[in-house]
């Protein structure tokens, strides 16, 4: 049964657009990465899947809120596709061929995202490369981690540092 009372009651609704950040480069951290399926374009029967990629900007936006942009790539690695470019930025060098990427080493690593409005206003990741290293901070050489590998180099300041990396929490013994 129908309240008369509660339908004749005005109801007020509030059209908002969504949060956008202006055009340019900012300090970020990947917050989530998840796969999403598709209509394939070719041919809309079938799926394929796409990798939406959400960063947490060091920015607010047009409503006042910490901005959080979507960027989207497809799930391709290789050298030349956008998914290998942006984890190749979030970790901060060159992927091996072979190598096993797990989302878990991609989120809350810091990078620099370029975001731009698309066509329709929405603001989107462009570009993803490496945050600038801070001055003098220690610089892992990424070799290989094993328990009987050989010892890995740390430089500081130009200065190479020979240390043994504990195999168990990946820290200098």
């Amino acid at each position: 049964m129908i309240d008369a009372k509660a339908s004749t009651e005005d109801l007020t609704m509030t059209v908002g657009g969504t949060p956008t950040v202006e055009d340019g480069t900012y300090p970020a951290n990947l917050i989530a990465l998840d796969d999403k399926p598709v209509p394939d374009r070719d041919n809309p029967e079938d799926t394929m899947t796409l990798r939406i990629w959400k960063f947490g900007l060091d920015a607010l936006d047009s409503d006042g809120n910490p901005a959080e942009v979507e960027g989207v790539s497809s799930t391709a690695l290789g050298p030349r596709s956008k998914a290998y470019k942006w984890i190749s930025a979030l970790l901060g060098r060159k992927l091996e061929n072979g190598e096993l990427i797990t989302r878990e080493m991609l989120l809350g690593r810091e990078c620099l995202v370029t975001v731009a409005q698309n066509d329709n206003g929405y603001s989107k990741v462009i570009e993803v490369v490496s945050a600038p290293r801070k001055k003098g901070a220690p610089v892992l050489d990424e070799g290989p981690l094993f328990p009987d590998s050989p010892p890995r180099t740390l430089t500081k300041s130009g200065v190479a540092v020979t240390t043994t990396i504990d195999p168990v929490d990946g820290l200098p013994a």
